[in-house]
């Protein structure tokens, strides 16, 4: 599983980091983060380190979700929303494709990354598209 959240982070996530309200746990964490190509967007990554246990989080607004897990072929595999992500051509992983969610409780899966993708965030500090190095 250790490509595809360097690759998810590329595109979803900018370099700067806002303040977020969540409240984290021992085994949660969340950043939230510009996202580089949508101004105003804002990436919320919400970190899962509990083996075990689901957790939630509760969203004031929809938008896109990107759910990465372990997938059931064991743990060198990664699944996108429960669809085991494959290598395509030239070893590329494919198109990422998020799920619309809506306002409300989103369930955090046990040892799970899950970025959320609030596209009308309207967040002033994320207004300009920047150019991502890398």
């Amino acid at each position: 599983m250790c490509v595809a959240p360097g690759k998810m982070r590329k595109d979803l996530v900018e370099a700067l980091t806002l303040a977020t309200n969540a409240p984290g746990t021992e085994n949660l964490h969340i950043y939230a983060h510009c996202h580089p190509n949508i101004p105003g967007a804002v990436t919320l990554l919400a970190i899962n380190l509990d083996q075990r246990a689901s957790r939630t989080l509760e969203m004031a607004t929809g938008g896109l979700l990107y759910r990465l897990t372990v997938a059931d072929e064991g743990p060198e595999a990664a699944a996108l929303n429960g669809k085991t992500l494959s290598l395509g051509a030239d070893d590329r992983l494919p198109q990422l494709s998020g799920q619309t969610f809506t306002a409300g409780e989103i369930r955090l899966d046990p040892a799970s990354n899950t970025f959320l993708v609030v596209t009308d965030a309207a967040n002033p500090d994320c207004g300009q598209r920047r150019e991502v190095n890398g």
